[in-house]
């Protein structure tokens, strides 16, 4: 799991954590999110997108359009947590490295076709 340091602005993976608390990392992560210091980074489509972000794109009801084609933002409830499912494939859609948040009516305007309602 990738967790973003909201103090130094730069991401962190669970291991460089367990390199500096090795015996409580899992109570480190923990009290951190809490406090609001640390924030969960989710993987949509191999996009890289904080929790805080994904809530906006989620709410807003719109879609993920990145290089390999078009992802649903859902929320398990279950495991609070975000996942994407590919609702489009279709390979350079967007510039490698790139993502766009876009309606429905935009992507069908992209994809050419009424994909979306």
């Amino acid at each position: 799991m990738k967790y973003f340091n909201k103090i130094t602005g730069y991401p962190i993976t669970e291991n460089e954590i367990k390199l500096n608390h090795p015996e409580d990392h899992a109570e480190f992560i923990e009290n951190e999110l809490a406090a609001g210091r640390y924030e969960n980074i989710y993987t949509i489509g191999r996009t890289e997108i904080t929790e805080s972000d994904a809530w906006k794109i989620y709410e807003a009801g719109k879609y993920i359009l990145n290089y390999s084609g078009v992802w649903q933002i859902c929320y398990s409830q279950a495991q609070r947590r975000f996942y994407g499912m590919n609702v489009y494939n279709h390979k350079g859609m967007a510039r490698r490295g790139r993502f766009y948040t876009l309606t429905g009516a935009e992507v069908n305007r992209l994809v050419g076709f009424n994909l979306l309602a």
